[in-house]
């Protein structure tokens, strides 16, 4: 696996591998859960009450997601 390190170039800390490492899960648990979702859609059976729940979901991977890309140290600046 690639780590955000390997792809910027920055040295990891403790710290950064153990944030890394739970976005990473979190999108992998998320991304587990979108072909049911996208299927529930198609059909109109997911209730408006878990869209929104789902919604949500992805805005805090987001944010977080956000988060961590603002705190990774650029070695390339190609790559900002």
């Amino acid at each position: 696996m690639t780590t955000s390190h390997q792809v910027c170039g920055s040295a990891p800390t403790p710290q950064d591998d153990e944030q890394t490492r739970a976005l990473i899960t979190a999108l992998a648990s998320v991304n587990g859960h979108i072909p049911l979702v996208m299927a529930k859609l198609i059909k109109d059976e997911l209730p408006r009450a878990k869209q929104r729940e789902f919604a949500e979901l992805l805005i805090s991977l987001g944010e977080l997601l956000s988060e961590h890309a603002g705190s990774r140290v650029e070695t390339r600046p190609d790559r900002q």
